[in-house]
């Protein structure tokens, strides 16, 4: 196939499975039912995996299909490449089927940069020793759909996020993208959208030429890259919903679980996330993770001293676990000192 052809090729099927995913992640299997074609045929049109060009009826069928979707879905705002089947898609179909029908060039070994994504392991280590949480882990386990785990400063929002995606990492075969958005970060300038999704297309091994120019553009690109895969995609310090909508995955396999200060209500009304609130540790729990880092002998001997620690801490797994790395480097000193 001729380099133009196939790039105008690819990018028909990329903006096919954007409006898809704008739309709201109508069902794969639905879709190939009203266009007529199997799941796996209409899932390697939509990721761009195709030679040939498929029939104008099913590219017509998918459009119609998607903003029907959004409509019953209650979905508000334009779809990415939302223009009207005659004015937008029927010129950008003509165009491919154009230059396909033109003669082939000499067959050409393959480009050394061709694209073929990777699979993204972007997970930081988990939190050693990690402790309680367990009706928490059991709700994140359970979710559905999109999660916005809230709570203050220190409470354990990350390692709780970041613990419970490596117990479940297995579940997401096609990868695990992970971004701190520095929503919060005193030493900066949070992280944007448009950053983070850049981030996100890097971690696929997108070639820059591949990449591109409009933001929207990159975001549909991203969610072309989701659709049809099972990858768990955590988004870490949120500062508000406008910074994360653009980063959620639209697939139904895929799961987003984002962590804030805030409760971002927004995402809840809008997005259906589900809230769930992290609360300080129980004083059992508070103690378990100072026994964990500075030895149970040692806090067994020292009770008294513990308990004073656990409440000057106030419950804080960040603070317990500043003041149990002090303790643990000087073993000689006591915990009441």
């Amino acid at each position: 196939m001729p380099d133009a052809a196939g790039d105008l090729l690819t990018g028909l099927c990329h903006d096919l499975g954007a409006l898809r995913a704008g739309a709201g992640g109508p069902s794969l299997r639905v879709l190939a039912a009203q266009v007529g074609l199997g799941k796996s045929q209409l899932g390697a049109i939509l990721r761009g995996q195709v030679r040939a060009i498929p029939d104008w009826s099913v590219v017509r069928g998918v459009v119609a299909a998607c903003h029907r979707y959004a409509r019953e879905s209650g979905r508000v705002g334009p779809l990415p490449h939302g223009g009207g089947l005659e004015e937008y898609w029927r010129p950008r179909y003509a165009a491919v089927e154009h230059l396909l029908s033109q003669p082939r060039a000499p067959a050409v070994p393959p480009r050394a940069d061709a694209f073929a994504p990777v699979v993204p392991r972007q997970l930081p280590p988990p939190v050693r020793r990690f402790v309680g949480r367990r009706a928490e882990l059991a709700a994140l386990a359970g979710a559905a759909g999109p999660v916005v785990l809230s709570g203050a400063a220190g409470v354990g929002k990350t390692a709780l996020a970041v613990s419970w995606a490596h117990r479940v990492a297995a579940r997401f075969p096609d990868g695990q993208l992970y971004v701190n958005l520095r929503g919060f970060d005193p030493a900066g300038a949070a992280l944007t959208a448009a950053e983070a999704v850049r981030g996100f297309l890097d971690a696929f091994a997108v070639p820059p030429h591949r990449v591109p120019a409009g933001r929207d553009a990159q975001v549909g690109l991203y969610r072309s890259l989701l659709a049809d895969r099972r990858v768990l995609v955590v988004l870490d310090n949120a500062r508000d919903a406008e910074q994360v909508r653009p980063l959620l995955p639209g697939s139904p396999g895929c799961l987003a679980v984002v962590t804030s200060r805030g409760r971002l209500a927004g995402l809840v009304a809008t997005e259906g996330a589900e809230p769930l609130w992290l609360d300080l540790l129980s004083p059992a729990e508070a103690t378990e993770l100072l026994a964990s880092r500075v030895g149970a002998d040692r806090l067994a001997a020292e009770r008294a001293a513990a308990t004073r620690l656990v409440a000057a801490c106030a419950r804080l797994p960040w603070a317990l676990c500043v003041v149990a790395g002090r303790a643990a480097v000087q073993p000689a000193r006591a915990l009441a000192a």
